[in-house]
């Protein structure tokens, strides 16, 4: 099918938008560092003052 990317974050205006495309296991989305990844795209996709979009 080609390469795709597994995780990307965008700036819309001022907006933030975050994917993540872990695969079909349910096993995938509770591994360490794929949580980790949420939960920096979370705090992110919030705003948090250093991650912002102008």
């Amino acid at each position: 099918m080609g390469d795709y990317p597994f995780a990307w974050t965008r700036c819309m205006s001022r907006g933030h938008l975050s994917h993540s495309a872990p695969g079909h296991e349910a096993k995938t989305c509770r591994d360490p560092p794929h949580l980790q990844m949420i939960d920096g795209a979370i705090g992110w996709a919030a705003g948090t003052p250093r991650d912002t979009c102008e």
